[in-house]
């Protein structure tokens, strides 16, 4: 029998004891009656709480029971989620492991590629200081690697212009303030750890974070040593050349004016026509031989420089009278402003004399058809003198403004205007001006005009 059926059974056995025995007693006796009836209900419930602290025993066991089942359930669930997210951890260990193994790979393979580029690498961060520098970039400075590494950019690699001013923080600079590539255009030169000037060009290309920001600047070093062997080659050839040229171009152009001026007989009006295309076509030719014999002697370092006592006025108006029919052509007006303090400056008066005819016969070319040329001479505070050559005519379009002074350089306007041209002339201009010490420089807007400038020092032309 079960406890359940034995709680059952006792209750129902006190329960009729007690109502028979009262009901026996109590008529006899009540008191009697009374007092068995509270000693039954003593014993019924002594018995029922016996009965009951079994009962309340046995499901507290199974309670506990319950439990434990329940705990233990638990705690194999818990072992198994464990299992399982140290299976995940290791996997994801292992990927974290490969993709470590692939990031060193790869740059093992960039460190090869860098280590073994023609062109020197240098990459500083945005303090200036370098973090990587390869095997060409130590050969061309001379500095090690290690002695690289963590040192201020500027104390390794000092590239200079041809005034020996350095360049490169300037350059730096832009490149980080405006977050652009930047290029150098003009020849330059790194001077090494022994003080030995090398010719080369340089890029310079920011590198961004997430938000925009330059966190650091890759400089590009190219050797043009090289370059420059082979182009002293193309320059003698051109000189050599430009030399045998000279001599029959110009024959031509004397005897086609004296045919032209009538000097060997009248001509008839097709005859004249005839020679005025074969004088033009000499004369551009002659034009650029002239041009590409000047380039030559400046590439190869033959420029003569003999700056002496000059008269600047009277030199300009030898020019203007040598381009007299180009301003008749055009019907163009010269104005000329000379400061009444000028003096006789101290130039090469035929080096000056090219710059000159280069300003203005392209003041003259570039000018509408009846517009106005104005030539400034002007003495500044420091005693140099500043002339200017201004016209009003097609200007210099924004984008190509950067490039003219470039060789074989043409804006895009110019190529449409004059399809004859070989963009030598500003080049030449800006050579000679290097090399003596002048300075040129020009503001320019397209369709409303050019004025360009050249400043002599006080002390004249620096000699070569």
């Amino acid at each position: 029998m079960t406890l359940k059926e034995r709680i059952i059974l006792y209750s129902a056995l006190l329960s009729a004891f007690i109502s028979v025995g009262s009901f026996l007693i109590y008529p006899y006796s009540p008191l009697f009656g009374v007092i068995f009836m509270v000693c039954a209900l003593m014993l019924m419930a002594y018995i029922l709480n016996t009965l009951f602290e079994k009962l309340f025993g046995y499901f507290g066991n199974k309670g506990v029971n319950l439990h434990l089942d329940e705990y233990l359930h638990k705690l194999i669930s818990q072992e198994e989620s464990l299992k399982q997210q140290r299976s995940a951890i290791l996997n994801v260990l292992s990927k974290v492991e490969k993709e470590k193994d692939q990031i060193a790979e790869e740059r093992d393979k960039i460190n090869t590629i860098l280590h073994s580029i023609a062109d020197g690498v240098c990459v500083a961060d945005k303090d200036n200081k370098v973090t990587l520098f390869n095997e060409t970039a130590s050969g061309l400075t001379g500095f090690s690697k290690e002695d690289a590494k963590g040192a201020r950019l500027d104390s390794i690699l000092k590239i200079v212009d041809n005034r020996n001013q350095e360049v490169l923080q300037e350059f730096l600079k832009k490149a980080q303030t405006l977050g652009e590539n930047q290029q150098s255009l003009t020849e330059l030169f790194l001077i090494n750890k022994a003080g030995r000037k090398i010719p080369v060009s340089f890029s310079i290309s920011p590198i961004k974070d997430n938000e925009g920001k330059v966190v650091a600047s890759v400089i590009v070093l190219h050797d043009l040593t090289k370059e420059q062997e082979i182009n002293k080659a193309k320059m003698e050839f051109i000189s050599m050349a430009s030399h045998q040229l000279r001599t029959p171009l110009s024959t031509i152009n004397w005897y086609t004016e004296m045919l032209i001026a009538g000097d060997m007989g009248k001509l008839s009006k097709e005859q004249q026509q005839a020679l005025q295309e074969i004088h033009l076509a000499n004369q551009r030719t002659l034009d650029l031989v002239n041009s590409l014999l000047n380039m030559s002697r400046i590439e190869l370092g033959t420029l003569e420089v003999g700056p002496e006592f000059t008269n600047l006025p009277r030199q300009i108006e030898a020019v203007i009278s040598e381009l007299t029919p180009e301003i008749k052509a055009k019907e163009i007006k010269i104005k000329k402003e000379y400061d009444e303090k000028l003096k006789s400056v101290i130039i090469d008066s035929k080096l000056f004399r090219i710059i000159l005819e280069n300003l203005l016969s392209n003041a003259i070319k570039y000018s509408h058809s009846g517009g106005k040329i104005i030539i400034k001479i002007k003495v500044a505070p420091s005693e140099n003198i500043i002339l200017s050559v201004k016209d009003f005519g097609y200007g210099i379009p924004e984008a190509d403004q950067p490039y003219i002074f470039s060789k074989l350089f043409r804006a895009k306007n110019a190529k449409v205007l004059d399809p004859d041209g070989n963009g030598l002339g500003l080049y030449i201009v800006k050579s000679i001006a290097d090399k003596t010490g002048l300075k040129v420089w020009f503001t320019s807007e397209e369709n409303v005009g050019s004025e360009f400038f050249v400043e002599i020092p006080k002390e004249g032309m620096r000699k070569n």
